[in-house]
């Protein structure tokens, strides 16, 4: 081999580190543009599932809402319910109270009524004056 051949073949070397560099760095640049749009379309993946997860969870604590609300209006109707037959009783009870009061309030006014109309006519025996009508 002749040093001419070594420098062509040195210059081959060169030229072939030269491709090699160019390709290199292309590569790496084309790798780095392809991690930026993963990244990017990563990034939109996660805010979309993020939107999404908000919106389930959004929805499921209005369903729970309802599903409370409707357990609490059952509820109040079961207990009204239960409760129905007692209120009645006791409306019925105080009633009959009410009628029992009244009748013996009215037997203690006509008692003492009468009772006033017999110290009347005490009174006015003793003191010898004509006894009052009664009505």
């Amino acid at each position: 081999m002749t040093a001419k051949d070594l420098d062509q073949i040195r210059k081959l070397f060169e030229d072939e580190i030269e491709n090699v560099s160019k390709l290199l760095k292309g590569e790496r640049v084309h790798v780095r543009k392809l991690f930026e749009g993963e990244r990017s379309h990563t990034e939109k993946l996660f805010e979309n599932e993020r939107v999404h997860t908000e919106k389930l969870l959004k929805d499921e604590r209005l369903h729970t809402e309802k599903l409370f609300e409707n357990e609490r209006v059952h509820t109040g109707k079961l207990i009204d319910q239960k409760l129905e037959p007692m209120k009645q009783e006791l409306i019925r009870e105080i009633r009959d109270s009410q009628e029992d009061t009244i009748k013996v309030l009215t037997e203690l006014m006509i008692t003492g009524f009468k009772a006033h109309e017999d110290r009347l006519e005490i009174i006015e025996d003793e003191l010898q004056i004509p006894h009052t009508k009664k009505n």
